[in-house]
């Protein structure tokens, strides 16, 4: 399930919105002042790759540079 990120366009909060692919095409509340009138933002991916049980930090991750995405 992907997680997007949103801001509002009434009150400019950004809000992270998780989404099952049934809901994708359903316009999420601000979680503030409850409208609709959102907008989808970019945001940067984060994952974790490693083998044997280790994981390494990937772009997005907490342990890596800022991305200068937000």
């Amino acid at each position: 399930m992907p997680i997007y990120e949103y801001q509002c366009r009434d009150c400019s909060t950004l809000f992270e919105h998780l989404t099952t692919s049934s809901q994708d095409s359903e316009t999420p509340k601000c979680p503030k002042c409850a409208s609709r009138h959102v907008q989808k933002r970019i945001s940067a991916s984060a994952m974790r790759v490693g083998k044997k049980g280790t994981s390494l930090p990937v772009a997005g991750s907490p342990c890596s540079a800022p991305s200068g995405f937000s």
